[in-house]
């Protein structure tokens, strides 16, 4: 069977810098009895040079083998030795055990201990995959040795696919070639309807969709309800009907329809309960309005051959009332530049014309042309301005020093590195700014319009280890950047009693002194693991491993394999370039960990996930404490009946445990820690009845707001996110009782390139509802010029306070719990332009203070802000009564 290259779904391109990928038709051929086998590939006219070559069967390892073709050959021989494959079987019933989960559709998909379970399951392709009938049970033949996650996913059933994080992970090996995983899921609901035109006609083929109307608290929180987006979307049939089966009970979400030649219309609100386990909502589809014009550089010339796009209105997204399937429309222009965007229902649409636009929903001024558009209305005559990266100039731009990048990439010995990539990402108030591009034959590089302030340059070229510079501040120019060659990493692996384990995977990560700071690699570790350039070795003989292509350094070796626990090696040394060899690295069995989950009321908690979070250091502690589950990358287990729960092969080090389940807040967090090869019982972990957080947010006139940006930050819990529906509305449930601060962003106003903040600080005990109304447009302004400060940096704040807020000098840095104690104070913000002026609106009577907090020279760089003067400013009691303050503040 020949496959594309880097396993790419069957038609598809995959991009590859520096090459070039094609994928050639697929050819199926089936082995006789005698295992023979032969066919012809239908290959394209230009000739191959190699091809991909996977061979399958039921009951054996899957083979995939590069395969070159010979030159000017007709024909060729490749033959094949498949190993026998294992085995993940067991059942899959509903969480009360009373209903098989038949037609679920159980994967079983490669474990990385080291990711973020979320991330690295968004997308994994399955190793194997199986059915589960009418009994319950599956059977997933076929696996190599390994580790992996088996999850449940839909497959069009009445149950809610399983998240990462509820599902189970499991090793094989030649010693374990089997493992028995049962599974337990929701039994979900159902949306059904018809879609049909203004006419009545059925419209077959539309695309009907989920999506949780709250989609920034589902993706934070990484659970079934994001998970279900992993769904295919089904179609209506040829009489317009649809069903979408196995919904999550319990969230609200929106139903989005799309359909050629028709106009996408707002989503429906859909939401499930126990009670009403099914949904009908039939579709009238209209071929909506349309707008036309033509698309100019910046001479007025007409521009041919350019992408114009609808740029996101984020307020209205967020609010759940816009339909995204809007964004999916695009039109190309013709040679007179001209373009028509069709099938748009009413509302205000921004539109812009280049590649760059499709990535950055907050581009503004003279590039974007907002066009109002009524029911079924034809807009015509619009005129859209080009911008896209790739008008920008190549060379530094003299008048605009401030926004410039530039340097020169060299390796190691001092030669320039031509072609190397160049990504920057600045500050340019309120949102970052990327921008990017490629060294010329000089190793010589110059980039535009990066901000004020640069946050990190990051410098890649295959086969280079990428270099990344952060904390730049305003010094971006005459920049010499170093890439070194990739080395390789040559050893072997032992088990405790001296043999070669048969399978095992081998990663790589930067080593880390302690106590450890980088902020920003730490949260990268957190999002892709620190495994990377993982390698999965089979069916070993003598434990050999090679790393290829690594980068030079300080490293340390990743080897996990099925019964043992994930083993670190010490310090490996690669130079640049240089193969490094005779590493050995010894496994170890690991620690078994169990204990108990009990509810409020000390009765065993079934169906609780408890999660195992590393800590290396106190660096790592506040990072698993405080950033959003979807980022974090622990181990999980799932209790049983009994409340209980376990943890093996769990390597030696320092841990944080805590319990959570979706009906109570989390359990406190216990810290342990874990020696090589001991068994522990746990203290039993008590999940608390946990109290709410129900808002409503409104305008002047007491109209409910939406379109807005909802975080809550607490010392008792990491940061949830959500946002304001249109009914002006936001919750947050199963929170743990202790103090939390309530942030809210306004994105209109952020998309419009200003900063509008609400804030309110609330306390919250076990199993009580707190309720907070707020409201926008009947505070004052405060507004004003700070002079002194010299060349303002993009990231200089003035910040308003409450009454007892500690001063910004007295406060650790890089203590996030310190940081906390500041939250509950603040009351407004705003960014200082590059003249000293300000603007805090809707500030409510009351005492206040003005604080301006002191930066470093280079406020991109973390470490200063614990060297450097902290004294703030300025920082001055403010009185605001019935009127708007205008400020003239002096900086010291």
């Amino acid at each position: 069977r020949f496959v594309p290259l880097e396993e790419s779904p069957t038609g598809t391109a995959i991009p590859i810098e520096g090459g070039a990928s094609r994928v050639v038709p697929e050819v199926a051929m089936q082995s006789d009895s005698d295992g023979n086998y032969t066919g012809r590939a239908l290959l394209p006219s230009e000739p191959l040079t190699e091809v991909v070559l996977e061979v399958r069967h039921p009951l054996h390892q899957r083979v995939t083998r590069v395969a070159e073709v010979p030159a000017d050959a007709d024909e060729w021989d490749e033959n094949f030795q498949l190993q026998p494959g294992y085995r993940v079987h067991g059942v899959v019933f509903t969480s009360d055990r009373t209903e098989p989960a038949s037609g679920m559709l159980v994967v079983a998909t490669p474990y990385d201990s080291t990711r973020s379970g979320f991330l690295a399951d968004l997308g994994a392709r399955a190793v194997s995959e199986g059915t589960v009938d009418a009994e319950g049970r599956f059977n997933l033949l076929g696996l190599p040795p390994g580790e992996y996650r088996v999850s449940a996913r839909n497959n069009g059933s009445s149950f809610v696919t399983m998240s990462a994080q509820k599902s189970p992970t499991v090793g094989l090996s030649a010693e374990q070639p089997e493992a028995e995983v049962n599974l337990l899921v929701e039994l979900g609901g159902a949306v059904y309807g018809r879609v049909t035109d203004r006419t009545g006609t059925p419209v077959s083929g539309a695309k009907m969709g989920l999506l949780p109307k709250d989609f920034m608290k589902a993706a934070m929180g990484g659970g079934e309800s994001f998970a279900m987006l992993e769904q295919d979307r089904v179609r209506t049939d040829d009489h317009g009907d649809y069903a979408i089966h196995g919904v999550k009970l319990g969230v609200a979400w929106r139903l989005i329809v799309g359909a050629d030649g028709y106009a996408a219309p707002d989503p429906e609100s859909v939401k499930l309960t126990l009670e009403e386990r099914e949904a009908r909502r039939d579709i009238e589809l209209s071929e909506g309005g349309s707008i036309s014009g033509v698309v100019v550089d910046a001479d007025e010339q007409l521009v041919s051959d350019v992408t114009v796009r609808i740029l996101p209105d984020i307020a209205a997204l967020m609010s759940g009332e816009l339909n995204p399937a809007v964004f999916e429309v695009t039109s190309g222009t013709d040679d007179q530049g001209r373009f028509t965007l069709a099938h748009l229902p009413a509302g205000e649409y921004r539109i812009g014309a280049g590649d760059e636009l499709a990535l950055n929903p907050f581009s503004g001024g003279s590039s974007v042309t907002v066009v109002p558009l009524g029911e079924e209305e034809h807009v015509v005559d619009v005129t859209v301005t080009l911008i896209t990266g790739a008008d920008l100039p190549t060379t530094a731009d003299e008048t605009d020093e401030t926004g410039i990048a530039s340097g020169r990439v060299i390796d190691t010995h001092g030669d320039p590195v031509p072609d190397a990539f160049v990504q920057v990402i600045g500050m340019k108030a309120p949102m970052p700014v990327m921008r990017s591009g490629k060294t010329d034959e000089n190793g010589e590089f110059s980039i535009i319009g990066v901000g004020e302030t640069v946050t990190q340059i990051e410098v890649s070229h295959p086969g280079y280890g990428k270099t990344t510079l952060r904390s730049l501040g305003t010094n971006t120019e005459g920049l010499t950047i170093e890439l070194a060659r990739n080395g390789s990493i040559a050893g072997v692996v032992r088990t405790p009693s001296g043999e070669f384990p048969s399978a095992f995977n081998v990663g790589y990560r930067r080593a880390r002194s302690e106590p450890a700071t980088d902020y920003l690699e730490e949260i990268q570790n957190m999002a892709e693991g620190a495994g990377r350039s993982q390698t999965s070795v089979t069916n070993s003989t003598d434990g050999s491993f090679e790393l290829p292509d690594v980068p030079a350094g300080s490293l340390e070796i990743v080897v996990s394999s099925a019964g043992f626990a994930r083993t670190i090696s010490d310090v490996v040394i690669v130079e640049p370039g240089r193969r490094t060899s005779g590493v050995v690295v010894t496994l170890t069995r690991g620690a078994w960990i169990s204990g108990k989950v009990v509810d409020p009321t000390g009765v065993p908690l079934e169906g609780a996930t408890v999660a195992l979070r590393e800590t290396r250091g106190e660096l790592d502690k506040a990072m698993a404490a405080y950033m959003p589950a979807f980022l974090q990358n622990a181990p999980t287990a799932t209790t049983d009946d009994r409340g209980e729960y376990a943890f093996n092969a769990v390597p030696h080090g320092r841990y944080t445990i805590i319990a959570q389940h979706d009906a109570f807040a989390p359990s406190d967090t216990l810290e342990l820690t874990v020696d090589a090869d001991e068994e522990r019982v746990i203290p039993t972990l008590a999940v608390s009845a946990g109290g709410k957080i129900v808002g409503r947010i409104v305008d002047a006139e007491g109209a409910p707001k939406s379109g807005l940006i909802v975080q809550l930050m607490s010392a008792v819990s990491s940061m949830q996110s959500g946002t304001v529906d249109g009914e002006g509305r936001f919750e947050f449930s199963s929170l743990k009782p202790g103090d939390y601060s309530v942030f809210i962003m306004d994105m209109a106003a952020v998309q419009g390139g200003k900063m509008k903040l609400k804030t309110r600080h609330v306390t919250i005990s076990s199993d009580e509802t707190e309720e907070v109304e707020i409201a926008y447009g009947r505070g004052h302004k405060v507004f004003g010029v700070i002079e002194g400060l010299g060349k303002v940096s993009s990231m200089q704040q003035i910040q308003i306070l409450r009454p007892g807020a500690p001063s910004s000098a007295d406060l650790d840095p890089m203590d996030p719990t310190s940081q906390m104690g500041l939250m509950k104070y603040l009351a407004g913000m705003a960014m200082v332009d590059a003249d000293g002026n300000f603007e805090i609106d809707d500030l409510e009577p009351g005492t206040y203070i003005v604080e301006v907090p002191r930066l470093p020279e280079n406020p991109t760089d973390l470490q200063s802000y614990r060297t450097s003067d902290r004294t703030p400013h300025y920082r001055k009691e403010l009185e605001v009564k019935d009127r708007d303050v205008e400020l003239r503040i002096r900086a010291k």
